[in-house]
């Protein structure tokens, strides 16, 4: 999956934007936690949501963008 160079660079000047992908990261780590106390065979499963979630979150460079939100949002 590839997105826009532009439209990404558009969104990630929106605070809407970092706010709908940190809940997607809080999701990503929420199935971490919860392979945990999942059974061998539901693993496969909730592999599957934390890999479509990575891919997403690097495709929007979200590391990259939560830098820049939160020292913002902290001026705020």
């Amino acid at each position: 999956m590839t997105f826009d160079k532009d439209a990404l660079e558009r969104l990630q000047n929106s605070r809407d934007f970092y706010l709908f992908a940190e809940t997607l990261y809080r999701a990503r780590e929420s199935a971490i936690a919860e392979m945990h106390a999942r059974p061998t065979e539901s693993l496969q499963y909730l592999a599957g949501r934390i890999c479509q979630a990575d891919d997403i979150l690097n495709q929007v460079n979200y590391l990259k963008m939560r830098d820049r939100w939160v020292e913002t949002l902290r001026g705020t």
